[in-house]
């Protein structure tokens, strides 16, 4: 019987359980927050959260109108940051909460 990596097993276990695209999900969400905090640092990160991935549209809570102004004004630089990062279109537009 040949030997599996556990790489292997757990990517098989991963795609037979349907996971694959929640944890791809829950790193676009964590990926969006570093970006975040890496061009304004504190100032906007502790005012505006990514919440989920669905459909091709991230939905981020914020609750400043100055910090989703912000991040609308570089809507479109952190979206092709993203999808740029996992190699493929990811995201196609964000929604806002507030």
């Amino acid at each position: 019987m040949p030997v599996s990596s556990l790489s292997d097993i757990l990517n098989k276990q991963v795609s037979q359980k349907g996971l694959s695209n929640q944890i791809k999900a829950a790193l676009v969400c964590e990926e969006f927050d570093n970006i975040l905090k890496e061009k304004w640092g504190e100032k906007i990160t502790r005012h505006a959260r990514a919440l989920y991935l669905k459909d091709n549209i991230l939905t981020l809570v914020s609750l400043s109108s100055v910090a989703s102004q912000e991040i609308r004004f570089a809507e479109n630089e952190i979206i092709e940051k993203i999808n740029q990062k996992f190699g493929q279109k990811i995201i196609k537009k964000i929604r806002y909460l507030t």
